[in-house]
């Protein structure tokens, strides 16, 4: 796992520990947080490995946490190499959002990342950054569909968005998949894969132009 190994050497407090079938790190300096964990790293390889394919520019996560997942992202968006790419995240927590900063700057990885400290409706409310080219929506589980309804305007055709502890599209917790959602994906005009890890992660890309596969789904073709 070569993106774990290279954050593990800009950081070197971190080690991994297992966790049932997979592993996570273990970080110095987070014991007055109730979960100080973070995003499996099998999850972080993954989305490293989906940013350097996807080559994104602007990306958007809600709900830093300590920042794990960003630092993936981050390291990723370091190895693509293009201008300007970045990670906007947002975290409610003024504390978790200063030590997930101040571990960002720490490892050198800053300058990938915009860090909105502010609740996602305030964020949204601003609309800042927009349009993106992929997301990772990580916050309370009953927002998460609000937050892809939201983003889904501000997506590029083709965008990815990624819902994280989401192992299949109707999950109690997250209130059931709203209209709006249900409509997209009959049309075409979102899809949808489940990955039923421990944790779980949905992919979900918008409709592509010239999309011949949305227009088989949607009964055009």
């Amino acid at each position: 796992m070569s993106a774990t190994k290279d954050l593990m050497g800009l950081d070197p407090t971190k080690s991994v520990v297992a966790w049932d079938r997979y592993n996570r790190f273990s970080h110095v300096g987070y014991e007055d947080m109730q979960d100080p964990t973070g995003i499996h790293i099998e999850e972080g390889e993954f989305l490293y490995g989906l940013v350097r394919m996807l080559k994104p520019l602007s990306i958007l996560e809600t709900g830093t946490n300590i920042g794990v997942s960003t630092q993936y992202m981050a390291l990723a968006l370091r190895d693509n190499g293009l201008p300007g790419a970045t990670v906007r995240t947002i975290e409610h927590s003024g504390c978790v959002a200063d030590k997930a900063k101040a571990r960002m700057e720490y490892m050198g990885l800053s300058q990938w990342v915009k860090f909105n400290c502010c609740a996602v409706s305030q964020f949204f409310e601003l609309e800042e950054g927009a349009p993106y080219n992929m997301a990772w929506l990580d916050t309370e589980f009953a927002q998460r569909y609000s937050e892809l309804v939201w983003v889904f305007d501000h997506m590029i055709a083709g965008g990815i968005i990624c819902i994280h502890d989401l192992w299949e599209l109707d999950t109690k917790d997250y209130g059931g998949v709203p209209d709006v959602v249900r409509e997209w994906i009959r049309k075409g005009f979102l899809r949808a894969l489940t990955f039923d890890t421990q944790h779980g992660v949905t992919v979900f890309q918008k409709r592509r132009d010239k999309d011949h596969l949305a227009n088989i789904q949607a009964g055009l073709l």
